[in-house]
């Protein structure tokens, strides 16, 4: 006979198993090449999923489907599209913030001689509105800056720069060596 503890631990095997399953699924689909935008010399762009990096040309899957290829001695440079991070590092700066400003008011309020039940919170919790939000505007800065594009400039450069730049752009590619 089972005990309701015991069916809660098979439901929870039972869960991780299920999240085991999809994540493996998902995985086993490859993985996805950056979005990018393929500045030309002519002053056109080529925009698309990244697939691979040769070392004449930038193979891509352009916004319909459509295989398409840019030769690289007409590439004036390559823009990595990022997601934006701000609403994420906002969420976490609101947080911290609050709750070192609400730690931080308690304890100055408290080591004060303030009522430990009645001023010292009320300090904790108007400091930790202002905590609050200082730290959703220092987060929301903080991930936006890390959700920046990333230009990759082509033209103009050495030959060594040129490698280097390529093998940093496989690094976004679907296929991480060259076809």
């Amino acid at each position: 006979m089972h005990t309701p503890g015991a069916w809660g631990h098979w439901a929870a095997v039972l869960l991780s198993a299920l999240a085991l399953a999809v994540s493996s699924a998902e995985a086993a689909q490859g993985r996805r090449g950056a979005t990018v935008v393929v500045a030309l010399k002519n002053g056109g762009e080529r925009n698309g999923e990244l697939v691979a990096v040769r070392t004449d040309s930038l193979v891509m899957v352009d916004p319909e489907g459509l295989d398409a290829t840019v030769d690289l001695s007409e590439a004036r440079s390559v823009r990595i599209v990022r997601a934006s991070k701000g609403g994420l590092g906002g969420l976490i700066g609101i947080v911290a913030g609050a709750a070192v400003g609400y730690l931080g008011g308690f304890a100055l309020s408290a080591s004060s001689g303030a009522c430990p039940d009645c001023e010292a919170p009320l300090a904790g919790y108007g400091l930790g509105v202002i905590g609050g939000f200082v730290g959703l505007g220092a987060g929301a800065l903080i991930g936006e800056s890390a959700g920046r594009d990333i230009v990759i400039p082509l033209d103009a450069v050495t030959e060594s720069e040129r490698s280097a730049q390529l093998r940093k752009l496989r690094r976004y590619a679907r296929m991480a060596t060259p076809l």
